[in-house]
């Protein structure tokens, strides 16, 4: 009855059909997943907008006992209740947003073990860095979309069924994506709001052909494999990472960067081994420019890339703000 990684990068995953929660066998780096959020954050208002709709309520419940009760006059207060209730559904996103910015939920333990354990990264943080990171991380799982895209059978209109995405899953990709704009200002990267999350090779629309992750600048979308991202992350040097390729895709895209030194398809085999035809293969489409590779080799191999052109390395650490 639950989700289940195995060795082999295409079977993967027994998505349950009515709870949202997986429960996870066979691969040792995943926590138990029986929680959306831990008892530390219990004690925090998680969403502003759901508590101002109990004053709305409440607001509601007065004027209807001056109505009733006092005068029929009263009856033309209804509109402010239910004006104010129209503008905080429309602007309940940014209104949530802004009140965790003010007032974060504590970073959850669990996620930080997960962390320190299975993304490297997050080791080399200084405290002050780490803290930016756990900060920036929240928010962006809070103003972002995640879901797992299912079985369509048995569903009558044919389309796949849509399921709720675990705290610790989203991490798992977030994390890249935080991990490069950590120094920019834009840590949402862009209108990339939604992401969906297939348990093996998927096609699509715009790529008929089986592949591992896509990116939608226009629509807002990101898509992954998550059985690839989860060797990528056990095996970086087996598996090509799809979840920095496609937050680096997003980035270059929306912020138009076009300052990054000549980088070559040579220059990202000789860092992670991964040549033009391996990354072909591992996307899943052809892709015939290797800046987005090159970044990739240098945030998941970064030693290995400031030992082979250390000047190279810096430039590109710099675009993103990590110089």
């Amino acid at each position: 009855n639950g989700l289940k990684i195995h060795v082999s990068p295409v079977q993967i995953w027994e998505v349950p059909q009515k709870q949202g929660i997986f429960s996870i066998e066979n691969i040792p780096f995943f926590m138990p997943c029986p929680y959306l959020w831990s008892k530390t954050r219990s004690m925090h208002i998680h969403s502003i907008s759901r508590a101002l709709v109990f004053v709305l309520i409440i607001m509601l419940g007065i004027v209807y006992y001056l109505y009733e009760y006092i005068s029929r006059d009263y009856s033309i207060y209804i509109f402010v209740p239910v004006i104010l209730g129209v503008l905080l559904y429309v602007f309940h996103g940014p209104l949530d947003h802004w009140w965790r910015e003010k007032f974060p939920i504590p970073f959850d333990p669990k996620l930080d073990q997960w962390l320190q354990k299975h993304f490297r990264p997050y080791n080399l943080y200084t405290a002050d860095e780490r803290k930016k990171f756990q900060y920036r991380l929240g928010l962006y799982l809070d103003a972002r979309l995640f879901q797992s895209v299912g079985s369509s059978k048995g569903a009558e209109s044919g389309a796949p069924e849509m399921i709720d995405v675990p705290i610790d899953f989203q991490t798992m990709v977030a994390a890249h994506g935080i991990h490069l704009s950590l120094y920019m200002d834009d840590y949402l990267i862009g209108d990339m709001d939604r992401i969906f999350l297939y348990k093996h090779p998927f096609p699509s629309r715009l790529i008929p052909a089986l592949h591992n992750v896509e990116t939608h600048i226009e629509d807002g979308v990101l898509l992954f494999n998550m059985d690839h991202l989860a060797h990528a992350i056990l095996d970086p040097k087996q598996f090509y990472n799809i979840a920095y390729h496609a937050y680096a895709h997003s980035i270059i895209e929306i912020r138009k960067i076009n300052d990054l030194p000549n980088l070559s398809w040579l220059d990202a085999q000789n860092v992670s081994g991964f040549g033009q035809e391996d990354i072909n293969l591992q996307l899943g489409y052809v892709s015939d420019d290797p800046t987005v590779a090159n970044v990739v080799a240098a945030f998941t191999f970064p030693d290995e890339y400031r030992a082979y052109d250390e000047t190279k390395f810096n430039q590109i650490k710099r675009v993103f703000g990590h110089a």
